[in-house]
């Protein structure tokens, strides 16, 4: 039928040919064709979903030997709640950043995203769009700090 050995030992190719064997040759080829293009696709978006988050982790990784045995230690999984926030790896090098984070990492994310976005802006890292000087701006184009939307885990799986 004109597949390889490669395509042939492809898991779940035997399978799907069992499946459809007694049918016309063109439609069998046919399906195993459309077999194969979908696995590939999903071998492809694994790919991708695992590049990024080996991407993510090695963030996670430099981060914690960069603070390791520094006074603005952090565990891997602080690290990773940092970012998720939506701070950057910069953002966290800042003087008194981590400190900050420690004295309220016990709150929820929606009120430590509010303490270190403030203390970021206290340090002139962030402008604070809110109170700029809108004497020569008209009201309808100031811009907004975005607010971040806090997903819990537990409330996908209650849905």
């Amino acid at each position: 039928m004109g597949y390889n050995e490669e395509k042939i030992f492809t898991e779940g190719f035997i399978r799907k040919f069992q499946e459809i064997k007694n049918e016309l040759k063109t439609f069998v080829m046919e399906e195993l064709d459309k077999w194969l293009v979908q696995e590939r696709k999903k071998g492809e978006l694994k790919d991708e979903s695992d590049n990024e988050e080996d991407e993510k982790e090695k963030v996670v990784t430099s981060m914690y030997e960069h603070l390791s045995k520094t006074e603005n230690e952090l565990t891997k999984t602080d690290i990773r709640r940092i970012l998720e926030l939506g701070f950057d790896r910069y953002e966290m090098i800042i003087d008194g950043f981590v400190r900050k984070y420690k004295s309220i990492k016990e709150k929820d994310d929606k009120e430590v995203h509010r303490v270190l976005y403030s203390y970021l802006i206290k340090r002139g890292i962030i402008r604070n769009l809110k109170e700029d000087d809108t004497d020569d701006t008209d009201e309808s184009n100031l811009q907004t700090t975005p607010e971040i939307e806090i997903i819990d885990p537990d409330e996908d799986k209650e849905i």
